[in-house]
């Protein structure tokens, strides 16, 4: 995948095609792409579902329900709720609410109008009974069991003020977690943030930011003032050093005929008892200005792939290497285009922090690149390295779906700002599957995918209705507006092995012996000479 990526011009390994016979709303990869959720809606009605998309008997929906209006905000990702591994999906619907009143007299009925109001939903499915249909047998017993669908069940409801800016899905202390960001309803009060502990629904955790004031930076020329509005774009939660990064939107100039913006990058503590229903007023404890001007429509900000449960995971990398940044993404519209930062991990200041925390602080919060899309309209699909970025056009209809231009893939190139440097030793990846480096950088970051003719054609004549992206993989899903498929791409393959395994086998064909001292294995004397069995090939 990253020589894939690497490459001046990327190409596409695999496609497939997933007949739904529904229009796509919306889609959400899980981890690892494995499994992929979706909000789905038809003659029928709404639906959620939940495909595996690597059974060997082919893709396979596993679990379905029907909902009431249609999903938007879909989130979904692996965590541990009850005590066991779970696959939560989050969404919300705009349903009819019925609010409970109570009447203190008896004879007279308390009559309640019912409205529409925006419900957060969180629904989930045992990954156990998911893993015992992969392991399905293959006859006619095992494709009787695939028939059978597991069914999602409610882990909470919550109705809120308005649509939510954005929905996440965490753990804390090995707690499931899920927030809204909510906008304030009236100018003079602030964004909150909506935190529910999935284990105590019922009362939820209002976390309002208070307005940074952010100092004068000599190379970004926003006077900071007192009524400034101040809006929440994205949150990322941290739960292993209990703070929340959030994306901050501040108003610089209310004239009519000339708003300005400046967007901030800040730090608030995250609330430590989310059990108990309370309004916490927290005040950003670090906050840095990294964009002066320019209207921002939306901000993406990378996620772990796996939820911190509160104990240390056995990682992929040496224990002694700090972590990958957090990388975020600005879709802007004026100027057009997209850009880059990371924040890259700095040591923990105290014994108790973790060994590796993110700080916003100038010397870790370094800009990557920036991407000019004129005329059309930049997306980004993120990543912490390997991202996808793909441009749309507005259709003359009114009513129509954005036509998809292009298709681009993007690596990060990585910089790092001098103090951090000195600060941290530089990390180099390698490829610990082949043991070997990978390829250089590509001078240009930003390459069109090359596909054939006929591949963005659906998406250009009818519109993208839904797009999702596993970077780890580098799987990617897309549905046309009103297709009724949904198109599975993977740039990533399984490399075949080469006369290597043959040769290892002919040396010890009972398998190799772990020995106490871990020294070099000395193959029996088989009357053969190494160079006789096999030419040993240089890696």
């Amino acid at each position: 995948m990253e020589d894939n990526w690497r490459k001046k011009k990327s190409t596409i390994a695999s496609t497939r095609t997933i007949n739904v016979d529904s229009e796509v709303s919306e889609l959400k990869l899980l981890p690892g792409g494995k499994y992929l959720a979706a909000s789905l809606k038809c003659d029928r009605g709404f639906f959620i579902t939940l495909d595996h998309l690597d059974h060997p008997n082919g893709v396979h929906r596993v679990a379905v329900k029907s909902i009431p209006a249609e999903a938007t905000r879909l989130e979904a990702k692996y965590m541990t709720y009850q005590g066991k591994p779970m696959i939560m999906v989050a969404y919300v619907a705009r349903e009819i609410f019925r609010p409970k009143q109570a009447n203190n007299n008896p004879g007279q009925v308390a009559e309640t109008p019912p409205r529409k109001v925006h419900m957060l939903r969180c629904i989930y499915v045992d990954l156990g009974e998911l893993d015992t249909l992969a392991a399905a047998p293959q006859n006619s017993a095992g494709l009787e069991m695939l028939r059978r669908r597991i069914p999602f069940k409610g882990a909470v409801v919550v109705p809120l003020k308005s649509l939510p800016v954005q929905v996440s899905l965490y753990s804390q202390a090995g707690i499931a977690h899920v927030s809204a960001v909510q906008e304030a309803v009236t100018a003079d009060t602030q964004d909150y943030l909506v935190i529910i502990n999935l284990e105590h629904p019922r009362e939820p955790c209002i976390l309002v930011c208070q307005p940074h004031q952010y100092e004068r930076v000599p190379s970004v020329p926003v006077q900071p003032l007192p009524d400034m509005k101040q809006w929440i774009r994205a949150v990322r939660h941290l739960p292993e050093q209990n703070n929340v990064l959030i994306w901050r939107t501040i108003r610089t100039n209310s004239s009519a005929n000339n708003e300005q913006y400046a967007h901030g990058i800040e730090l608030v503590n995250m609330p430590e008892r989310t059990e108990e229903r309370k309004i916490i007023l927290s005040v950003p404890i670090l906050g840095h200005i990294i964009l002066g001007d320019g209207t921002v429509d939306s901000v993406q900000i990378t996620d772990d792939a796996w939820p911190y449960d509160g104990k240390k995971d056995v990682p992929l990398q040496a224990s002694s290497q700090p972590p990958p940044p957090i990388s975020i993404f600005a879709e802007m519209s004026s100027p057009g285009g997209i850009r880059h930062w990371h924040v890259w991990p700095k040591p923990g200041l105290t014994r108790e922090s973790p060994p590796y925390a993110y700080y916003p602080y100038p010397e870790t919060l370094v800009k990557q690149t920036m991407y000019d899309a004129y005329p059309d309209t930049a997306h980004v699909l993120p990543g912490i390295f390997r991202s996808l970025v793909y441009t749309t056009r507005k259709s003359e209809q009114a009513d129509a779906s954005q036509s998809l231009v292009a298709l681009r893939r993007y690596i990060s190139p990585e910089y790092q700002s001098l103090p951090y440097t000195k600060l941290v030793q530089r990390v180099e990846r390698h490829s610990t599957v082949e043991r070997k480096k990978y390829k250089h950088m590509p001078v240009c970051v930003y390459s069109t995918i090359n596909t054939s003719p006929d591949f963005l054609l659906p998406y250009r004549s009818e519109g993208l209705g839904a797009i999702t992206w596993d970077h780890t993989i580098g799987r990617l899903c897309m549905a046309p507006a009103r297709g009724g498929v949904i198109q599975l791409i993977d740039f990533s393959h399984a490399k075949a092995p080469d006369d290597r395994f043959l040769f290892w086998k002919m040396l010890a064909p009972g398998g190799f012996e772990h020995t106490d001292d871990d020294q070099e294995y000395i193959p029996p004397n088989i009357g053969l000479e190494i160079e006789d069995v096999i030419p040993i090939r240089s890696s």
